[in-house]
């Protein structure tokens, strides 16, 4: 049971259906619950059902699901570190060490966490101390293991993008990508070579995908608003010939014209803020004319350099007609305040 907006449960259930639509269960078994305001709660009221729908999630989007965990390439890295583990619990790990990687790490991540808790921490008992001593070294030497699998990167960008690979908004962001990719296809016809697409990106490009490129992207965080931002981005970093999402008929919606948008306003921005003889009522793009090139090269260059590691080249369209359109918008901004 959740809740989600009027627009959105319409939406929802659509999409529902089109997965769920067997002859023992479908969207008709999902119903609202009472109307609260602006939000309605999605709820299967019959128990029967419920277990129907468990069938059903089985058999059509079960086997996909797990398979991220399964096809994607930057996840091997962190099972080969794991294994590395399971070597040094047999050849090198003292008596506390073992119990701590055989009971917490391999136990459960419900007890990993308890004896994360802040209150945990600042007891003062020697025996806790040495658990707490013995987790922590076996994080250390975890890190350590996973930064060896990806040489020439350090260990503060491979954590920080594994961080990124476990929240729900990467993960959400990879099945709406292959909700997109699939087309008129079901999952189960599809989700290999999906992945096979993402593979194309080696193991340190998603590093670098999931840090420097997601910083740009979002760089106050992946709020629930900006996780089909991860959608996007997947879906532009796979396109090809056969699957050309993004283009120069909308280039503005593209990871690329997203960047090139925030690049132009940061411009337009620096400008106005310095430019004391500004006059608000008659500004126009005539005003900024002779910067637009400029604002429009320079921000094509950042895409292009942001791109660049990960061979792959900018969307060809009309930069300066783009940077118009959202120099055009700044202005009435400006006036409208």
């Amino acid at each position: 049971m959740y809740s989600v907006s009027r627009e959105t449960f319409k939406n929802s259930t659509i999409t529902f259906g089109s997965i769920f639509n067997g002859e023992k269960f479908n969207a008709n078994d999902i119903h609202e619950s009472e109307e609260r305001l602006d939000n309605r709660e999605m709820i299967i009221k019959d128990r029967e059902k419920s277990g129907l729908f468990t069938t059903e999630y089985l058999d059509k989007l079960h086997k996909t699901l797990i398979s991220f965990f399964d096809k994607f390439n930057l996840l091997t890295i962190h099972y080969k570190a794991c294994h590395a583990i399971d070597e040094w619990y047999n050849e090198g790990m003292d008596s506390t060490e073992m119990s701590a990687w055989k009971d917490i790490f391999c136990g459960g991540e419900s007890l990993y966490y308890v004896f994360k808790d802040s209150n945990i921490n600042a007891t003062k008992k020697e025996s806790l101390a040495r658990f707490l001593k013995a987790i922590k070294s076996i994080e250390d030497k975890f890190q350590e293991e996973r930064t060896k699998l990806l040489p020439g990167l350090d260990k503060k960008e491979v954590k920080l993008a594994f961080e990124s690979v476990n929240t729900k908004a990467f993960q959400i962001g990879v099945f709406m990508a292959l909700d997109i990719f699939r087309a008129d296809e079901s999952f189960d016809e599809t989700y290999e070579s999906f992945f096979s697409k993402m593979n194309t990106l080696s193991e340190k490009d998603w590093v670098y995908v999931l840090t420097t490129f997601r910083g740009r992207l979002m760089p106050r965080g992946a709020t629930p608003k900006l996780w089909p931002v991860y959608q996007k981005l997947i879906l532009r970093l796979i396109q090809d010939a056969e699957h050309p999402y993004y283009s120069q008929d909308n280039f503005s919606a593209s990871p690329d014209g997203k960047i090139f948008h925030e690049s132009i306003e940061t411009s337009f921005d620096a400008w106005y803020e310095t430019n004391d003889t500004i006059d608000e009522e008659t500004m126009s793009l005539q005003t900024v004319k002779g910067q637009m090139e400029t604002w429009a090269n320079k921000a094509k260059q950042e895409v292009e350099e942001l791109f660049k590691p990960l061979g792959k080249s900018i969307i060809q369209a009309q930069y300066e007609k783009e940077a118009a359109s959202i120099v055009e918008q700044l202005i009435k901004e400006v006036k409208g305040k």
